[in-house]
């Protein structure tokens, strides 16, 4: 266990047991020491608005809160993260490495994520099912090059997620809009997080989930 100190804007940490370190060695030294913190474990995707993206996995996310109400609530280092799971049950069980990861450093009462690797259990798309120009005269799809951009561009777009897995999970799928457009109907609620459209949805165990959504660019 280390003692974590101030030393102007940097935070110093020292170890308390003496230590040595011979020459062309390294050594590691346990620095933190936290049990029982909970994450939600999510599934994410980020996608340009109305993109044609055929099937491709998504990131696993687990998403915490570094305060004491998670048993955390200390100024955490930037570094690389090891996640291990537990595979197996009983005397069977062995725990296993799931992925690694790095972390930033993340101050007290911050939201704290750790971005791990692709599931192919859980997977997205999205096609882009209409695209209009309004104006004195309605333009059908596609959208014609030349054509006059004084009137609305809009586009209608599904998002299709499945998953492979035996429970439900979470999913959070965020929207990258181009400078003049904004999200203008949905099929789901739409949040907002950084400035950009974000649907939170649950999808079935061994089920799957459509977003329909509308853009306007004008």
């Amino acid at each position: 266990r280390v003692e974590q100190e101030e030393l102007g804007d940097l935070k110093l940490y020292r170890v308390q047991d003496r230590t040595t370190v011979a020459s062309r060695q390294s050594k590691q030294v346990r620095m933190l020491d936290k049990a029982g913190v909970p994450v939600t474990r999510l599934y994410e995707a980020d996608l340009y608005a109305n993109d044609d993206i055929d099937y491709a996995p998504m990131t696993v996310l687990l998403r915490t809160r570094n305060d004491t109400k998670n048993n955390l609530g200390v100024p955490l280092p930037s570094g690389r993260v090891s996640v291990f799971e537990t595979a197996g049950r009983g005397a069977a069980a062995r725990r296993l490495l799931a992925a690694e990861t790095g972390l930033r450093d993340i101050a007290v009462n911050e939201e704290t994520e750790l971005r791990l690797s692709e599931s192919p259990d859980v997977q997205i798309r999205q096609v882009t099912e209409s695209r209009e120009i309004a104006g004195p005269q309605r333009l059908a799809r596609p959208f014609l090059p030349g054509a006059d951009r004084r009137w609305p561009l809009d586009e209608t777009t599904r998002i299709e997620v499945t998953n492979a897995r035996p429970f439900a999970i979470q999913a959070e799928i965020r929207l990258q809009l181009d400078d003049g457009q904004s999200l203008a109907a949905a099929d789901r609620p739409a949040a907002q997080k950084n400035g950009r459209p974000i649907f939170r949805v649950t999808i079935p165990s061994n089920g799957s989930l459509q977003i329909r959504y509308q853009t306007t660019t004008r």
